[in-house]
C-alpha cells in the first residue's frame, strides 16, 4: 500500500491524478472532509486515519510526504514526527519527503547546484524543510530505514496555488501590477509539475534501498522578468506592469539545480515543455474563475 500524506495542495492534487491508476492500493490523506473509497485509491481524513491507524500501519509499503513543514494536526499532533513515530518505524516503509531545492541551499555561487552542495537556508520555510529532512534522516539512520528525499526547484502546472504564476494570471485578470523584487532579475529553475510527479513515481517504483537526495528540475536558469513575459505571450494576456523593487532581506539571487544524479541513477529526465505546463495552469484559472 502506498499512503500519500496530504492530498489537498498542487502537488497533491496531480499526483492523486497519477496514482489513482496505480495497480497498489493508495490511501491519500486530506484535510477536508472527503472521504472516498474505491477498489484501488482512498481519501481519508486525517482524523480518521489516526482514529484507525493500527489497521493501516502493517500494510504500508511506501510513504510520500507532501504536507508543508511543521504541519499540525488537531493543533496538538505533529504530523511529520506522528508518521514517524506511528507509522514509519513500525511498518519499515519507503519514506519518500518531498523538500525544496530552491529553499534549503540558499545563496552560492556554484551554479548548477548539485546535492552535496553545503545547504544554507534565507528564510523560515528554507529552515523549516531543512530541519525536517535532517528528521527523517536521523530517524532512518537510527532504525534503519529506507528514505528519499527530493528537492524540486520551481514546478508550474495545473492547480497551481501561492505563486509567481498564480500572482500573474490574477494581476492580468484585475488590471494590477505585479511586483517583482530584485527588479525581476532574479534566476530561477522553472519546470513541469508533470516532470515532478514522473519523478515521485520513478522513485516510488525503485527497487533499490537507497538513502539519497535527489535535485528536480530543468537545469536551466531564466529571470523572473523574462518568466513573467513568457507567461504573458503563452496565454495572450495584455502586458502587465511591473513594479521592480529593491533586494528583500531573505532574496535567493540565483537558485538553479543540477539534475544529472536522478537522471544517471533513476533515468528521469525533464520532458515537459514549459509552454504546456504554463496553458494548463492557465486553462485551470480559467476554469476555476469561470472565465
Amino acid at each position: 500500500m502506498i499512503l500519500i500524506i496530504g492530498k489537498d495542495g498542487f502537488l497533491g492534487a496531480n499526483l492523486y491524478l497519477k496514482l489513482h491508476s496505480f495497480p497498489q492500493r493508495v490511501i491519500f490523506l486530506s484535510k477536508k472532509n472527503q472521504t472516498h473509497i474505491n477498489e484501488k485509491s482512498e481519501i481519508i481524513t486525517y482524523k480518521h486515519f489516526i482514529e484507525h491507524i493500527v489497521e493501516y500501519t502493517t500494510e504500508v509499503k511506501i510513504i510520500v510526504y507532501l504536507l508543508p513543514p511543521d504541519s499540525i494536526y488537531d493543533n496538538s499532533i505533529n504530523i511529520l514526527d506522528f508518521v514517524i513515530e506511528k507509522i514509519w518505524t513500525k511498518s519499515k516503509a519507503k519514506f519518500i519527503y518531498i523538500s525544496s531545492g530552491g529553499a534549503v541551499y540558499g545563496n552560492t555561487e556554484n551554479q548548477p547546484i548539485l546535492e552535496n552542495h553545503k545547504t544554507s537556508p534565507v528564510n523560515d520555510y528554507g529552515h523549516s524543510k531543512l530541519r525536517e529532512e535532517l528528521t527523517i534522516r536521523d530517524a532512518g539512520d537510527k532504525y534503519m530505514l529506507n528514505w528519499n528525499i527530493l528537492r524540486p526547484s520551481n514546478p508550474i502546472g495545473k492547480y497551481q496555488s501561492q505563486s509567481l504564476l498564480l500572482d500573474i494570471f490574477e494581476n492580468n485578470l484585475s488590471k494590477t501590477n505585479i511586483h517583482l523584487y530584485d527588479r525581476g532579475e532574479q534566476i530561477r529553475d522553472f519546470f513541469s509539475i508533470d516532470a515532478l510527479i514522473d519523478a515521485i513515481c520513478i522513485v516510488i517504483n525503485d527497487n533499490k534501498n537507497r538513502c539519497e537526495i535527489f535535485n528536480v528540475g530543468s537545469g536551466k536558469g531564466m529571470m523572473i522578468k523574462d518568466f513573467v513575459s513568457d507567461v504573458l505571450k503563452t496565454c495572450g494576456m495584455r502586458n502587465v506592469d511591473s513594479v521592480l523593487l529593491n533586494t528583500s532581506k531573505s532574496s535567493i539571487i540565483k537558485n538553479v539545480l543540477n539534475c544529472s544524479k536522478i537522471h544517471n541513477k533513476l533515468g528521469w529526465k525533464d520532458e515537459t515543455s514549459l509552454r504546456t505546463s504554463i496553458l494548463d495552469a492557465w486553462n485551470h484559472f480559467k476554469e476555476k474563475k469561470s472565465l
